[in-house]
């Protein structure tokens, strides 16, 4: 599983994905998720800092466990977000996983 924060124009978005599906969290209409402003200059850091936290504390969700946030297959549009997006989380069993596999997959598929 991997957990991104992408700065926009609107509201900021956490997208968290298990690298086939992703499901994207905007924080509206208070801007606020797991505690952190997602529009404070450090959010990224901040959820940097949960979501490790979370992880080695062991109460860090599965990804069929999220609720909420709109749901979606990964496609080039959404590699593009991830790719312009800074990544907060990455599970440490991910590395080296069929996640990176995909990723070069589909990277190669929108060039």
């Amino acid at each position: 599983m991997q957990i991104y924060f992408k700065k926009t124009n609107g509201n900021n978005l956490v997208i968290i994905t298990d690298g086939e599906t992703a499901k994207i969290f905007n924080a509206a209409p208070t801007g606020i998720y797991e505690g952190v402003d997602l529009c404070a200059e450090d959010a990224a850091d901040q959820l940097r800092d949960r979501f490790h936290a979370l992880s080695e504390s062991g109460d860090l969700n599965d990804f069929s466990d999220w609720c909420g946030g709109d749901e979606t297959e990964i496609g080039p549009e959404l590699i593009e977000e991830m790719e312009e997006a800074d990544l907060v989380y990455s599970d440490p069993s991910d590395s080296g996983s069929l996640w990176d596999d995909f990723l070069a997959e589909a990277f190669k598929s929108t060039q």
